[in-house]
């Protein structure tokens, strides 16, 4: 009998853009004070979400990100997934599907994630 996969649906605040994200000096990279407060506040959140150990199965996700006006994602993407690494999942190598969406919603930027185990 196969058992249910789980699931984690969760809506946030939009991450700070990607130029906000990272920053370097000379040989060492860091994250900037934002983006550490937005990958602080994203753990709070899956932790009062996911329930027990964190999956090690394959997975699929599905992120709508929702901007006030255009910009990049990728950056934002990584943010996101290194932010629920160790709660959700155990390795963000385990994403063998992702569906990724950008678009406008100038009165409410938000970003909207869906994983799933497969």
């Amino acid at each position: 009998m196969e058992t249910d996969k789980r699931q984690f649906r969760i809506i946030l605040e939009v991450c700070p853009s990607d130029n906000h994200l990272y920053g370097q000096s000379g040989k060492i990279r860091f994250m900037y004070k934002d983006a550490k407060e937005w990958k602080e506040y994203a753990q709070t959140l899956a932790k009062q979400q996911w329930e027990g150990e964190p999956t090690k199965n394959e997975l699929m996700a599905d992120i709508v990100f929702f901007f006030k006006r255009d910009r990049d994602v990728m950056g934002s993407c990584k943010l996101l997934f290194d932010s629920f690494q160790k709660i959700v999942y155990d390795n963000d190598s385990q994403f063998v599907h992702v569906n990724l969406h950008k678009m406008r919603d100038v009165k409410n930027p938000r970003v909207e994630i869906f994983i799933q185990e497969i």
